[in-house]
């Protein structure tokens, strides 16, 4: 049936082209579709930009992003920063020893309650460089 041959090439043509334009978009454009489906808060958060990097990576890692990130968000719900915390919940599971994964802190934002307990203890772990600052 050519028909039906011809219309299984062009499926795959489609395919082929979403991937390719997949492939072309930055981050936040790969991402955004996804963060708008979690929290539409997420896209219109001062600090929006640094999570599509970590969206990124954590896919580049090989983890399925959509299923992961639904998953997170149902067990610990985004709070009044949901950037932040989505950022902490994704640092919160995956191995400390990631290296596709930055631990950065901004500690002028509020937390959730899963992301305040992730920033204490990456504070804990840091060391202290305060006393090896001089002073002016």
């Amino acid at each position: 049936d050519r028909q039906r041959a011809s219309s299984l090439q062009f499926d795959h043509i489609t395919a082929v082209r979403e991937r390719m334009q997949a492939a072309d978009a930055t981050p936040a454009e790969r991402w955004a579709p996804l963060a708008h489906d979690l929290d539409p808060r997420l896209t219109k958060e001062t600090d929006w930009p640094a999570t599509p990097a970590m969206l990124q990576d954590v896919h580049d890692a090989g983890h399925d992003l959509p299923t992961l990130t639904r998953q997170l968000i149902d067990q610990e719900p985004l709070g009044e920063a949901p950037a932040r915390d989505l950022r902490y919940l994704l640092v919160g599971y995956l191995p400390e020893d990631n290296p596709h994964v930055s631990r950065a802190s901004e500690p002028d934002r509020p937390l959730g309650t899963r992301a305040t307990e992730l920033e204490r203890q990456y504070r804990a772990a840091r060391p202290d460089t305060s006393a090896a600052t001089p002073r002016r």
